[in-house]
């Protein structure tokens, strides 16, 4: 019997791009979710443009590193005056309280962007869509939008 596995996360670090990688070269590995917004992000993505037979998907990343998308200083995906994502544990902490405070025209925006760069630069579409590290009902609903659109299951 052979076991196959799904990973998330190539693109996140260069220890992880490279674990990832060696799954694939095992095959233990066909379907893999990219993050797009990180620095070691192109190197996921120009692997995914190479390997055609595989199962890439967009692993919306909402809570590390900076956005793809041009954001207003006041975003609410991010820390005011950094640049950056709210991290997944600020965001934790909301859900606990059952906040929800990702505003869905700053979230749409984020995650096309995160679609249209996962697109240029593989020169194909997401797979499959899924999220990283937090989900709320308004990110559910903005990458439910996004697939219907992009028609991505």
């Amino acid at each position: 019997m052979k076991v196959l596995f799904r990973i998330d996360d190539l693109g996140l670090s260069l220890g992880i791009n490279r674990a990832i990688m060696q799954s694939i070269d095992f095959q233990l590995v066909k379907n893999i979710g990219i993050i797009v917004n990180l620095p070691y992000s192109k190197e996921g993505l120009e692997f995914a443009k190479h390997h055609n037979k595989l199962c890439f998907g967009l692993h919306v990343n909402l809570v590390l590193g900076r956005p793809c998308s041009e954001v207003a200083e006041n975003s609410s995906l991010i820390h005011s005056g950094m640049g950056n994502f709210i991290s997944s544990s600020t965001r934790r902490i909301e859900l606990n309280s059952e906040k929800d405070l990702f505003d869905c025209d700053d979230t749409y925006n984020e995650v096309k962007a995160q679609i249209e760069k996962f697109i240029h630069t593989t020169g194909r579409k997401p797979d499959y869509i899924d999220q990283h590290a937090v989900s709320t009902p308004t990110t559910n609903k903005v990458v439910k939008c996004l697939a219907i659109e992009y028609q991505i299951p």
